[in-house]
């Protein structure tokens, strides 16, 4: 992520992602920072994560397909 903030690796952060006009609030984790490149997340299992994917046509490993 290239972020103006450098949140810390540990660091629990919400991530907006906006597909098809819909607007996705994402819980992540922050695993790693690089002051250059900035950081890297995880996300967690959610509600949200769930519709993003299915929106996207991804199916989450887990899940029921369709």
């Amino acid at each position: 992520m290239d972020s103006p903030s450098a949140p810390e690796p540990g660091e629990s952060v919400t991530v907006s992602v906006v597909f098809e006009g819909t607007r996705f609030s994402l819980p992540a984790d922050v695993v790693y920072r690089d002051r250059v490149r900035g950081f890297g997340v995880r996300f967690q299992p959610s509600d949200q994560a769930r519709a993003l994917a299915y929106a996207m046509g991804i199916t989450v490993p887990g899940e029921p397909a369709g």
